[in-house]
């Protein structure tokens, strides 16, 4: 089983469900992550090294494909993601508190960024 593997691994941990021990929750651990970023960073290389040879209108043409893959795919599952979201808030309040100062750091910094190019 590949969950089995990732969590010999240490990528992964499961908790029993506590409101439904019928199930597991699975949960990334730090070294997860780590390799999660890895294997992100990864995949732009290899895209950029793939991309490279296209033009300017080549490359947008296929990004505007892929975001709108992405689109479809998240309004398919949407109610799939926000149960799975509720439930990980749910059993992470701490986290979850923790990844929205982060999320709101990495926008601040992102406006603050284009905010610079444009002056």
């Amino acid at each position: 089983e590949a969950l089995a593997g990732m969590e010999q691994q240490g990528l992964v941990e499961r908790q029993t469900n506590d409101q439904d021990r019928r199930s597991s929750l699975v949960y990334i651990t730090p070294k997860g992550a780590e390799r999660q970023k890895q294997l992100r960073e990864e995949r732009i290389q290899n895209a950029q090294r793939i991309m490279a040879p296209l033009t300017e209108e080549e490359k947008e043409i296929r990004r505007q494909k892929a975001l709108e893959r992405d689109r479809k795919w998240r309004a398919e599952h949407k109610e799939q993601i926000k149960a799975s979201r509720r439930k990980w808030v749910e059993n992470n309040p701490e986290k979850d508190k923790e990844c929205k100062r982060n999320y709101e750091e990495k926008l601040k910094e992102k406006r603050r960024l284009e905010k610079s190019r444009n002056n």
